[in-house]
């Protein structure tokens, strides 16, 4: 019980920790110590959050770190955590955390882009398929009496919606359980097998439109963290390895991982970036940086050219995935209308005769 309380306790959301970090930033350039800035702010947030603040405050009073503070009682994550320690240990503590700031917003511009470009396309799909349901499960079942007392040859079609009504209402609950334990069993190996959530990632990022699109997600976040810490001053041995840490698609964090130790021993990080996993234009502006001693700030823009290549390719996906849908519940709706009357039509033009 403990655990879970304090769990709930240091949660901080995404969009609360960064008004968190952008109010310590304008603390600090004011002049205020840490400690007092962070007093001032504790009755901006509601209890649960007040008391990790006052956690945070305590721990700096006792001359604990500020970056180990904001990771115990905040949540905060690796990048965040490495960049608020590099400038505490180099005294540059508010450009530190203005970087953080920058890299956490920028990973929520990401996320609610890649939102934002999906919510039309998914709410088209919840009502196509309430509708289809709607059809199968209450309009065949009243029809399909009518249709067998006709003691015609039904179509092919029709028989088949047939069917797929019957089963449906027949079997729909057991459908649901299964649907709910299969997705129950999935997310369970997802967690607990390293092997099955290797595999799953690597068909999601082969697959057509959305695996290149998540794929550039992922190295988009890696380039701009990488060069929001060699910015801060870290060295890119390890900017790289905190970063590489911290790759959530396994595929990407593999090979990255595997090139670790040539990065320790001075391999160029233009030659690592030259795999199938990052843009054609990486490696070239990356070797531009290092040349000019201005790496973090090429990892930076490599980032911001994938962010812009993001757009076109939502923007392509959404102009694509919304007429399909509209498509796909046409025919569906008028494969089901067009099985309800064919045999109507075959009916009167035997009576007709």
């Amino acid at each position: 019980m403990f655990k879970i309380s304090t769990y709930f306790k240091t949660r901080w959301k995404r969009k609360d920790l960064i008004i968190f970090l952008e109010n310590i930033e304008l603390y600090l350039d004011s002049g205020l110590p840490l400690d007092r800035s962070i007093s001032i702010l504790e009755g901006q947030y509601t209890h649960s959050k007040k008391q990790s603040l006052i956690s945070v405050r305590t721990m700096i009073e006792q001359g604990g770190l500020c970056s180990e503070s904001f990771k115990q009682h905040m949540n905060t994550d690796g990048l965040v955590t490495s960049l608020i320690y590099h400038g505490e240990s180099s005294g540059t503590l508010a450009s530190s955390i203005r970087l953080a700031r920058i890299m956490l917003e920028h990973r929520e511009a990401l996320i609610k882009k890649c939102t934002s470009a999906m919510i039309y396309p998914l709410v088209i799909g919840v009502f196509s398929c309430a509708m289809i349901i709607g059809l199968v499960r209450g309009v065949m079942p009243s029809i399909i009496p009518m249709l067998v007392s006709m003691h015609v040859h039904l179509p092919l079609m029709t028989r088949m919606v047939m069917w797929v009504s019957e089963n449906v209402t027949r079997y729909g609950v057991f459908l649901i359980l299964a649907i709910i334990c299969v997705g129950i069993g999935f997310i369970l190996l997802y967690k607990k097998i390293y092997r099955f959530r290797y595999i799953f990632q690597t068909v999601i990022m082969y697959t057509p439109l959305i695996g290149a699109l998540y794929k550039n997600y992922v190295v988009g976040l890696y380039m701009q963290s990488c060069g929001s810490l060699l910015q801060n001053g870290l060295i890119v041995q390890e900017a790289y390895a905190r970063t590489v840490s911290m790759i959530p698609l396994l595929p990407v964090k593999t090979y990255f991982e595997s090139r670790t130790a040539d990065i320790s021993h001075g391999v160029s990080l233009a030659n690592v970036c030259m795999n199938s996993y990052m843009p054609l234009y990486a490696p070239a502006l990356i070797r531009a940086g290092e040349a000019s001693g201005n790496l973090g700030s090429s990892c930076l823009r490599v980032a911001s050219i994938i962010d812009r290549d993001m757009d076109h390719s939502l923007k392509k996906l959404t102009s694509l995935i919304e007429p399909l849908m509209m498509a796909g519940m046409g025919i569906v709706v008028g494969g089901i209308a067009l099985s309800i009357m064919m045999p109507i039509y075959d009916m009167s033009r035997v009576l007709q005769q």
